[in-house]
């Protein structure tokens, strides 16, 4: 008999990555003098407004940090390079951290564990039997969602594109008129903020709108974080399915311009929660489990939501800034750790490396400008679990006026 997948959703699904630009940040990182290495560490700290820069004995405790971390993505890159890959690692904004202190802070802490349930208790899940109140927006879709998908390794029944062959790439950053959104920063100000769950909800559902509006709405993270309260937690984490589900009994999200975002918990303001709403979205739909081809296909239709597992090689995704991420996480684990929540928007190839394309929280200078190229047809449930968990977003086309 297989093993089941053991899945332990984190309520927080966001690690949180400021990063500075890599053209700027990504020196040679050679071996050099620790009188060099010193003052190129104050130049990062005063680049960054660090608050240490006139704490000698921070300063010195957190340059012993920011050096170890040099020396591994030194290491790290001559690694890759002698091994052909293209990921490339830098310096960034949290360089000062060790890896106890960057997991603490911006990863989530576990909120639920299930193993995944055999097929035929998804069929009665599936038909509305058997929600999981208070467990996490994941596990309650898998468990209970019309069309969610059974079993590892088991097909979705009757999905919207089974019929659709994936062309050889597909990229929506370049789609006219537009759909995507900004790219946003979930930790302004440098506030640890754990609301990826709600970064990723909203960028999929700005797209949503988009395509059937053909007008990009930049929607409010902190309208989700102050008021979707019944099962999301604010900063302290939550998940996409809660946040789409809420803004669709809503009847919609408040723009960032009207609820701007505080990277903090707030109190709800109900009178603009509830109030009339331009970006809306109408449903949701699984794409099938653990399949790469109909994730394309999907994505070839549609930008996809996702969540990740990065925690196992969370300090390659700290210091990436570019190339095709393909650093070993969740792999070879019985047990797969969800903590982050992006959204594929495209896939491709180079140098005859699949890759899926990635739109991040984490600001314009992390990565490739906002965004990330990771390993495709990889691993069972694709590179860093991407595949575990995917879903479309969709809005109805608006009726014309009588």
């Amino acid at each position: 008999m297989k093993l089941a997948v053991l899945i332990t959703v984190l309520a927080g699904l966001c690690v949180a990555h400021a990063l500075a630009p890599a053209h700027q940040e990504q020196s040679k990182l050679q071996e050099t003098s620790q009188d060099a290495l010193l003052q190129q560490f104050q130049a990062w700290a005063v680049q960054h407004n660090k608050p240490y820069v006139h704490d000698r004995k921070e300063s010195a405790r957190r340059f012993s940090i920011w050096a170890s971390n040099v020396a591994h993505i030194s290491r790290s890159n001559a690694q890759r390079n002698a091994a052909g890959s293209s990921t490339r690692l830098g310096l960034t904004a949290f360089t000062d951290l060790t890896r106890e202190e960057f997991a603490a802070a911006y990863l989530g802490s576990p909120m639920v564990s299930r193993n995944l349930l055999p097929e035929q208790q998804q069929q009665q899940h599936a038909s509305g039997a058997g929600r999981l109140p208070g467990a996490s927006a994941l596990l309650r879709r898998f468990a209970a969602a019309p069309g969610s998908s059974a079993a590892a390794n088991k097909k979705v029944q009757h999905w919207r594109y089974e019929n659709v062959t994936p062309p050889s790439a597909a990229d929506w950053r370049a789609a006219q008129p537009p759909i995507l959104g900004p790219i946003k920063d979930q930790h302004v100000g440098g506030a640890p903020c754990g609301s990826c769950w709600a970064f990723s909800a909203v960028s999929i559902m700005e797209i949503a709108s988009a395509k059937a509006t053909g007008k990009v709405i930049s929607g409010s993270e902190q309208h989700l974080i102050d008021c979707d309260r019944k099962y999301d937690h604010g900063c302290e984490g939550g998940g996409w399915l809660n946040a789409i589900q809420y803004t669709i009994k809503n009847r919609g999200l408040a723009t960032e311009d009207e609820y701007p975002y505080t990277a903090k918990d707030g109190k709800c303001n109900k009178t603009l929660a509830h109030a009339k709403h331009e970006l809306q979205v109408d449903d949701w739909e699984d794409v099938p489990f653990s399949n790469e081809t109909a994730l394309a296909a999907a994505v070839s239709q549609t930008p996809v939501i996702v969540a990740i597992c990065c925690g196992p090689a969370i300090d390659d995704w700290h210091h990436y800034t570019g190339g095709i991420f393909d650093s070993p996480c969740c792999e070879k684990d019985k047990e797969i750790t969800l903590d982050h929540g992006m959204v594929v928007v495209g896939y491709g190839q180079e140098a005859g490396t699949p890759y899926w394309i990635l739109k991040n929280s984490w600001g314009a200078a992390w990565g490739e400008q906002g965004f990330m190229r990771i390993r495709r047809n990889h691993g069972k449930h694709g590179k860093c679990a991407l595949a575990s968990y995917p879903a479309m977003v969709f809005r109805n086309p608006p009726q014309p006026s009588a």
